[in-house]
């Protein structure tokens, strides 16, 4: 389980997406979400802009694995 953990922080890191930090990563990680809402939760509270687009990048990419 760690190791899948690890290989999806680092496919998500390589999206390079714009001011997702390595915290946010880790809560994705953390929670795991499975649609578009539970993923914007994430992000509720923070001080941070996420394109539709990357938060689709970043569900396909947990999904994937």
């Amino acid at each position: 389980k760690e190791k899948k953990a690890k290989d999806i922080e680092e496919k998500i890191t390589k999206l390079n997406i714009q001011r997702l930090r390595d915290r946010h990563i880790k809560k994705i990680i953390d929670i795991m979400p499975n649609d578009m809402d539970s993923l914007k939760i994430i992000f509720t509270g923070e001080n941070i802009t996420i394109k539709n687009e990357d938060l689709q990048k970043i569900l396909e990419t947990i999904k994937a694995d």
